[in-house]
């Protein structure tokens, strides 16, 4: 959960939304776009498989019509609010589609990384207690499906797998014509969103109310000074806390558009990146130092540079090539869990901020 008081750090922090996170949820923010952006382009895929129809570009209505449609359908397919269907989480635009429309279905959402084998999903199903199994039929020109199917068979809760794509046959395909008319009304589209941490070599499901993680992601937006009609162009998959906050719900908080690139292609990435700029990078911390050794980090392209992961990766002796430029840095905090903290270090920024300055700009969530 996200430690309220740690979010919003000593004097407030100014969002689009002010104090009404706890009155917000995935499903307002899309339907809210679709309201007051109908036609800008919400989410988008970049790389060598952008062009297949999973990785179509949707509209901010595009997308409100397409969760409304994959609610219906598992609604019709018999999940009920207050069940769990577990979504392979590839960064794809119909992916956030599915997450909202779970959620208007009044489902809790577990998201999965896509990388994860059969047996591995069959043990995140299992500890988020799912009834369901999502996900697209197939991701970066490779079959998901088989593993779904494979992965409904090794957990016993798991009674439905449902895939959207031109291959989803022999599953409740998401992307068929309703067979009752309009769409499934939810009680309420306040279920949890859920993500997994490894913990001695097992996963372990985390819940959180998607209030607390809006929460969140508005003072990211506000610490990487995210504006309307900007792009976030993210490496991260959704299925993760940093993922999840910089990419969706940044986007739509910020009224930004988002371009997620993956899998990782070094030319695909560099040409729609260029596009993009100057654009709010998000990246594993991992590969910052080589990203900025290869001069990809550059203020003509960058207007910010989120690195997630550890800690320790930390960008090291970036000179001047970002300055002026926000530096966030997301990761795991050991005493109080998932932070968000920026980073301003001067000259050859290669000194840590003191322990003051980031107690003062840190933003966890537990």
């Amino acid at each position: 959960m996200v430690d309220e008081g740690a979010v919003n750090p000593p004097g407030r922090i100014e969002t689009p939304y002010g104090d009404a996170a706890a009155d917000l949820s995935l499903d307002l923010l899309a339907s809210g776009a679709a309201w007051l952006r109908p036609d800008e382009i919400v989410v988008a895929a970049s790389g060598e498989h952008a062009e297949t129809p999973e990785a179509a570009p949707l509209s901010a209505r595009a997308l409100d019509a397409l969760a409304d449609h994959y609610g219906a359908r598992l609604a019709e397919a018999g999940m009920a609010p207050g069940e769990t269907i577990l979504l392979a989480g590839a960064p794809l635009p119909r992916n956030l589609a599915l997450i909202v429309g779970a959620l208007r279905a009044g489902l809790h959402v577990a998201l999965a990384a896509p990388d994860l084998d059969a047996g591995e999903i069959a043990h995140a199903a299992t500890a988020c207690a799912a009834q369901a199994l999502a996900g697209p039929a197939r991701f970066a020109g490779a079959p998901l499906l088989d593993a779904l199917l494979a992965s409904a068979a090794q957990a016993p809760g798991v009674r439905l797998v449902a895939a959207f794509g031109e291959d989803a046959s022999g599953v409740v395909g998401l992307d068929a014509r309703l067979e009752t008319d309009g769409p499934a009304a939810a009680a309420q589209a306040n279920g949890v969103i859920i993500t997994f941490a490894n913990s001695d070599g097992r996963l372990v499901a985390e819940p959180h109310a998607q209030a607390e993680i809006i929460r969140a992601a508005q003072y990211f937006v506000a610490l990487a000074q995210i504006s309307a009609g900007q792009t976030l162009f993210s490496t991260l998959s959704p299925t993760s806390l940093a993922g999840l906050i910089s990419g969706p719900l940044a986007a739509l908080l910020a009224a930004a558009r988002l371009v997620w690139h993956a899998p990782f292609s070094a030319a695909a990435f560099l040409r729609d990146l260029d596009l993009a700029a100057p654009a709010h990078l998000i990246v594993p911390a991992a590969i910052g130092a080589d990203l900025a050794a290869a001069d990809v980090l550059t203020r003509a392209r960058i207007a910010s540079l989120t690195l997630a992961g550890a800690k320790a990766g930390r960008p090291q002796h970036f000179g001047d090539a970002l300055e002026n430029s926000p530096i966030v840095v997301i990761y795991q905090g050991e005493e109080r869990g998932f932070c968000i903290e920026t980073i301003d270090l001067p000259g050859e920024r290669a000194t840590e901020a003191s322990e003051p300055e980031r107690q003062s700009n840190a933003g966890r969530a537990a």
